[in-house]
């Protein structure tokens, strides 16, 4: 931290006070204020001063402390900074607006997209994405990182459709197929004394020991799981053979329409 960044921070002149009417206001009735203090004449002339304190130092200096423990920062700013003096003081009170010090680990979740909170002046705020934070474990300074997706709805999902000319319209990512369905079924072949029997797939003359369905990919004749999908899809002892995007003359003729 550099050796003159409590005089870089609050040594500058004050906001104010430069070409302002001197003397008594002008005497208007209108607008005048409810209450007068004791400071009337500089309220009332707009002869007044504010702090003008330079914090873009001390920004940059908290910024380039990624993944130093904390305790480390903090002490090098009060070895700068004179907490005796009151306008240094106040510069302490900034911290906060650069980094998060109290943290807490949150569900990750809509509300909490990076799975904290940290405790600000009115109760828990969660950390926003790209903040600087303290991790409660370790008392390193950290960058806060978005850890749920922002995902677009599933788009609506058709059911399926069995056409008059025997095929299977699906509908993927609002896009409607046919599928061309074949009846199977599952035999033993192979079997021999020294080797079991293989069950495999029989598609009329077609005899496989995987079959490649367009809908779920590899499925084998002793995958009882990926079996009984098939049959909640094209119905008991069938398989598709085929896929194909229904052109716009199949999509009029059976009433359908493509979502994009």
């Amino acid at each position: 931290m550099r050796e003159d960044m409590d005089k870089v921070l609050v040594e500058r002149p004050r906001h104010g006070g430069q070409g302002a009417r001197r003397g008594r206001p002008p005497r208007s009735h209108d607008g005048w204020p409810k209450f007068l203090g004791l400071r009337r004449q500089v309220k009332e002339s707009g002869d007044w001063k504010s702090l003008n304190e330079n914090l873009a130092p001390l920004r940059r200096f908290i910024e380039g402390q990624l993944n130093r423990p904390w305790n480390k920062v903090m002490g090098e700013i009060r070895a700068r900074i004179d907490a005796a003096n009151e306008v240094q003081a106040h510069v302490l009170t900034h911290i906060d607006q650069f980094i998060h010090r109290r943290v807490e680990k949150a569900p990750v979740s809509e509300g909490t997209p990076c799975g904290l909170s940290a405790h600000g002046r009115f109760g828990l705020v969660p950390v926003r994405e790209g903040d600087l934070y303290v991790d409660p474990d370790d008392d390193i300074i950290k960058r806060a990182r978005r850890r749920i997706s922002a995902r677009p709805p599933a788009p609506h999902k058709a059911a399926p459709r069995l056409l008059d000319d025997g095929r299977l319209a699906v509908q993927e990512a609002g896009i409607w197929y046919g599928l061309e369905l074949e009846p199977y079924s599952l035999a033993r072949v192979g079997a021999s004394e020294d080797a079991p029997a293989t069950l495999v797939f029989e598609v009329g003359d077609d005899v496989r020991p995987e079959w490649r369905d367009p809908m779920l990919g590899p499925v084998r004749p002793n995958d009882g799981d990926k079996l009984r999908r098939l049959a909640g899809l094209y119905g008991p002892g069938k398989l598709a053979v085929s896929k194909r995007q229904l052109s716009s003359r199949d999509l009029g003729r059976f009433g359908l329409a493509n979502e994009v």
